[in-house]
């Protein structure tokens, strides 16, 4: 995350509403447009991403660090307790999946087979008494209640022979896809959980994602700072820029990448730049019904880049000048009904 130090941004608020005088006072060079502001570094933030203690401070304020270095651990005990019940899971699942590829053992179809076998002759045995009992009760010796009961065996006993036999067939047929895409599912859920605990292990380590200078670390070892809340902010190796406010009559005339230089206290050189933003909307305003002279009082917020070596060790916060030559602008027709500057 990218940011401006505040009291910057005010400051340089300040510094342009002084831009139109400047335009016209420009010292010894009166073809120049002289922007005052202040030398400027995009912020990045590393945030935590989880409420947890702060267990490592593996840097200080003001130390360089790589891209990828380790700035601050969090305490990531309770996500390693939930990463290892998740990869718990994940086997379970994983050794269901196997199961049911694998299809039933030797053992298990004898088992089936055993108890189909089984069932078979409990049916058989309950025909057979059924056909005594039936003699029995044509002599008159058994009851019709006997005869009942022994139809009822035979039902019973054929029913769970008929069970046993669709059982053993089931075995011997294998797993259904239906159920193996269904543990092949569990499996990859699982994984995903697993995965994504890992990630947020990970992140519990907060690293440099950029190299640069540590600026700021706002916890220390033993607090806990809030999910989002910012650790450690960086000062990247990019090049910095000068932050002015261009006005109004300029604005529009300024093209992509416009050359500037940029001067500071101390240092006799000037500095070759560009601009490398200027804001869409003015400030200061309101925005409509603006006569000339009203709308030469805005101005437009704008980053002016710094290139070479040289500028990447100047300090941030300093003020600066941005020379814009005059003559390089684009040219800037009066608009259609006001007249041209100048004209009374």
């Amino acid at each position: 995350m990218a940011e401006t130090r505040p009291w910057a941004r005010l400051f340089a608020v300040l510094l342009g509403a002084l831009c139109a005088c400047a335009a016209g006072c420009a010292g010894d060079d009166p073809h120049s447009l002289v922007l005052l502001g202040t030398l400027e570094r995009d912020a990045i933030q590393v945030a935590a991403p989880a409420f947890a203690a702060l267990v490592e401070l593996s840097v200080t304020e003001g130390d360089e660090v790589e891209a990828g270095a380790v700035l601050a651990r969090l305490d990531g005990a309770d996500m390693q307790a939930a990463l290892n019940a998740e990869a718990a899971a994940r086997d379970r699942a994983l050794a269901v999946l196997a199961q049911v590829r694998k299809g039933a053992r030797a053992e298990e179809l004898d088992r089936a087979r055993a108890a189909h076998d089984a069932a078979v002759a409990t049916a058989e045995g309950a025909e057979i008494e059924l056909r005594r009992v039936q003699g029995l009760a044509q002599k008159l010796i058994a009851s019709p209640s006997a005869v009942d009961r022994a139809e009822t065996a035979v039902r019973e006993a054929r029913a769970q022979a008929r069970w046993r036999a669709a059982a053993l067939a089931e075995l011997r047929e294998g797993t259904r896809v239906e159920e193996i895409d269904a543990a092949a599912a569990a499996v990859a859920q699982a994984e995903a959980r697993v995965a994504q605990l890992q990630t947020r292990l990970r992140e519990l380590e907060l690293r440099a994602p950029v190299a640069g200078r540590v600026e700021a670390l706002l916890y220390d070892v033993g607090e806990r700072p809030p999910a989002g809340a910012i650790v450690a902010t960086l000062e990247p190796r990019h090049p910095p820029y000068a932050h002015v406010f261009v006005p109004e009559p300029v604005a529009a005339r300024l093209r992509p990448r416009q050359p500037a230089r940029v001067t500071l206290d101390g240092r006799p050189d000037a500095f070759t730049a560009h601009f490398r933003f200027v804001a869409s909307r003015a400030m200061f305003t309101p925005y409509y019904a603006l006569t000339r002279q009203e709308r030469e009082r805005l101005v437009f917020e704008a980053k002016v880049e710094l290139a070479g070596e040289p500028a990447m060790d100047l300090p941030s916060g300093i003020p600066v000048r941005v020379l814009v030559d005059l003559s390089d602008l684009a040219p800037g027709p009066a608009a259609a009904g006001e007249p041209a500057a100048g004209t009374p």
